[in-house]
């Protein structure tokens, strides 16, 4: 216990400033969040583990996690992941800059393609909000927020998470995909949280809005 508790003392000075993290020849800085840790603040291992999920053509830049998560992990037992963040980019948005009418063109194909899939899941959303069926994979929720370089949509999601033991667990959860553009990069936030409430998917789409906005803010004025 006495080594987790130092542990949680050394890095709570991470949780009071921005990291900055590399997005092809682009660094960009990533605000805190209260109650969580960046995962890079930790190790590269939980970045890894974070973003084991994604497919081969986003790359996992960094992510958020909860400080008692982090307990759980360095002592030895499986994290809980109620909410967590993770920060991804396109693999193509490495070696190439994305201007405003990209975004722009990017966020029409997205609403068309997710539109498509809201009409689709309409009989199972239904069911969703009545707490009476076990989701797999992405249900579409609708979209939350939109402006120039910022699109917000909610979702309901069935995650594989591997514990230490090597058993996997699926967990069920509502999340917000957040699409900024950054520097002329692409940044895609996930942000999970475990469903219990409606209280839950208010908490990730104002956390998603919340960090968009602040990445925003801070990233112009620290302009490098």
């Amino acid at each position: 216990m006495k080594n987790i508790l130092s542990f949680l003392m050394l890095f709570s000075v991470y949780v009071l400033a921005a990291i900055e993290i590399n997005v092809g020849n682009k660094k960009i800085s990533l605000p805190p969040l209260d109650g969580m840790l960046h995962a890079s603040s930790v190790s590269q291992e939980v970045v890894n583990f974070l973003g084991q999920t994604q497919p081969s053509n986003l790359k996992t830049l960094d992510g958020y996690i909860e400080r008692t998560d982090i307990v759980r992990l360095i002592s030895g037992q499986d994290a809980v992941f109620d909410k967590y963040v993770i920060v991804v980019t396109p693999v193509a948005s490495l070696s190439k800059d994305v201007t405003l009418k990209e975004f722009s063109q990017m966020k029409k194909y997205f609403r068309r393609k997710f539109d498509i899939l809201l009409t689709k899941q309409k009989g199972i959303i239904k069911e969703f909000n009545q707490i009476k069926t076990k989701v797999e994979k992405v249900v579409p929720l609708g979209i939350n927020y939109e402006t120039d370089t910022f699109l917000s949509a909610s979702m309901l999601a069935s995650v594989r998470m591997s514990s230490n033991n090597g058993t996997a667990e699926v967990i069920t959860q509502v999340a917000t995909l957040n699409c900024v553009l950054i520097k002329n990069k692409l940044i895609f936030m996930y942000v999970y949280k475990k469903y219990k409430t409606e209280n839950d998917l208010e908490w990730v789409k104002e956390t998603g809005k919340k960090l968009v906005e602040e990445i925003i803010a801070i990233n112009a004025v620290n302009v490098k």
